[in-house]
This record gives structure tokens, sequence and C-alpha cells, in this order.
């Protein structure tokens, strides 16, 4: 079963780049600021994505658009997020005190 849908990815692959001259995997939608992407990920990671976005009712192009909207940002950045760096401030604003001891 893998062998045969192995061969018919591969055979699309061919017959849509021979046709269209690029890669199907990339698909640019008309009037819009989206592309369609395919890839792969392991069945149990699809399994979470999926039960994610069922328990929050949300499609799994919003979760894997988020994912990667923060991977993109933490390895650009190599900074800790926004709402990261604002519970961390809130922290220190309320245990000041406590931490001053603790480093003591």
């Amino acid at each position: 079963m893998a062998q045969e849908q192995k061969f018919f990815a591969e055979l699309f692959y061919k017959k849509a780049t021979a046709c269209c001259g690029k890669s199907p995997y990339v698909t640019l939608h008309p009037m819009s600021d989206r592309e369609a992407l395919m890839t792969e990920v392991s069945l149990e990671v699809l399994s979470a994505l999926r039960n994610l976005a069922r328990e929050e009712g949300i499609q799994i192009q919003a979760l894997v658009d988020e994912a990667l909207t923060d991977l993109i940002e933490k390895r650009r950045l190599a900074q800790p997020r926004p709402h990261v760096m604002g519970a961390y401030q809130a922290s220190h604003e309320k245990y000041a005190e406590l931490y001053q001891k603790l480093a003591q």
C-alpha cells in the first residue's frame, strides 16, 4: 500500500512538473496573500494536530500557520516571544523582593 501511494505521488509530481513547469507542492491562490503548501508529517503529529484543531474548534491550517509563524519568529529573532517576556516582567514585578532574597 505504501509503495503504491509513493508511486502515485511521484507520478503526480512528474506530470504536474512537466505540465506546468514548476513544483506542484506550492500553489499560489489567485487574489490572495496565501499559498498552498504540501508536506508530510508523522502520523502521530497529524493525529495530535487533528485532535487539537477539533478541541479548539479551528481549522488545521490555522494551527499550522500559528506553528510556522512561531518557529520563524523564534529562529529569526532568537528572542523570547512578547507574551513570554510579558509574563516574565509581570512575575518579576510581583516577586522582585523574593527574587532578590533568593539571589543572596
